[in-house]
């Protein structure tokens, strides 16, 4: 089995996505993030489809609000899926996207057109970035369609099933 985790800082100071076995041989780095259009500040990975491992950054991209990104498992084919702009989100949350089929789906701590972030989907080939509910208060989350989500429920469904089991930000891999 392979541990596949993001750090703050790694080799330059705007982090890197590294894997390692675990029985803690095979450690490499699998991108070094520059701050530039490829983010900064991983946070947690999400489980991968096929080889490919998905995530997010808090910070930086094209949009400057932080990105969605994939990458393989040995490393190559690191590529933005999306970044975000403020307007549709900033800053994604420490939480992993959840993948569902060919759907990533996800949540940013700000940005949206009440600044307190948005609940997003995107497909796994960038296509389809759409905001389906928007925040409208801390507490709530209130689909366009005007019906509620409570974020505990979105918290709870969405967020612990993932990563509760997983140390820090780490994820496992066979």
């Amino acid at each position: 089995m392979v541990l596949v985790g993001p750090t703050l800082y790694g080799t330059a100071e705007f982090g890197d996505i590294f894997k390692v076995n675990t029985d803690g041989t095979g450690y490499s780095v699998l991108h070094t993030f520059t701050g530039g259009s490829d983010g900064s500040d991983a946070k947690r990975i999400s489980h991968a489809v096929g080889s490919t491992l998905y995530g997010t950054t808090s910070s930086f991209g094209t949009g400057g609000g932080g990105t969605i990104y994939e990458i393989n498992l040995d490393g190559s084919g690191y590529n933005v899926l999306h970044s975000f702009n403020g307007a549709d989100g900033s800053g994604p949350t420490n939480a992993a996207l959840a993948v569902s089929g060919s759907t990533l789906y996800g949540m940013t701590n700000f940005g949206g057109s009440h600044n307190l972030g948005t609940v997003f989907e995107i497909n796994t080939d960038g296509s389809g970035f759409q905001k389906p509910a928007l925040i409208r208060r801390r507490d709530q989350r209130r689909l366009d369609a005007g019906k509620e989500c409570d974020y505990r429920w979105f918290h709870a469904v969405w967020r612990e099933p993932i990563t509760a089991a997983l140390p820090t930000r780490a994820s496992s891999f066979r």
